[in-house]
């Protein structure tokens, strides 16, 4: 059960007062067996039924999120910016050219082998 903080910072306080109370959770705890991960991890979702979503699909999942992040680091490095922007129309052009692919290789710990080229 996840309960509502007594004051939140980030969201003004209509946003605040909107949340609810408190929300029924389910905690799923899994190990990752790959160099550059955490060894334990900790998902927390509101798929309450292990039928709609089993442990090793939601483990699945945060693995497949992280490889995004690791992307969408890469480019942020190669681009040299501080922080991407992407636009839901940018988004999904992106993921349809690249399919399943990743954006650069990985080296044995899961991150990007690509360099980011400067110009001169």
């Amino acid at each position: 059960m996840w309960k509502k903080a007594t004051s939140i910072r980030s969201v003004d306080r209509e946003t605040y007062n909107a949340l609810p109370d408190s929300i029924t959770v389910r905690k799923v705890r899994f190990r990752v067996e790959q160099l550059g991960f955490r060894t334990r991890s900790v998902v927390v979702t509101t798929i309450l039924d292990p039928e709609q979503a089993s442990a090793e699909e939601l483990a699945s999942l945060y693995r497949a999120r992280w490889n995004n992040e690791l992307d969408l680091r890469s480019i942020k490095v190669t681009l040299q910016m501080d922080r991407v922007r992407l636009t839901k129309s940018i988004l999904q052009g992106l993921v349809a050219s690249w399919g399943d692919q990743p954006l650069s290789p990985r080296n044995d710990h899961g991150h990007s082998t690509r360099q980011a080229s400067r110009s001169a």
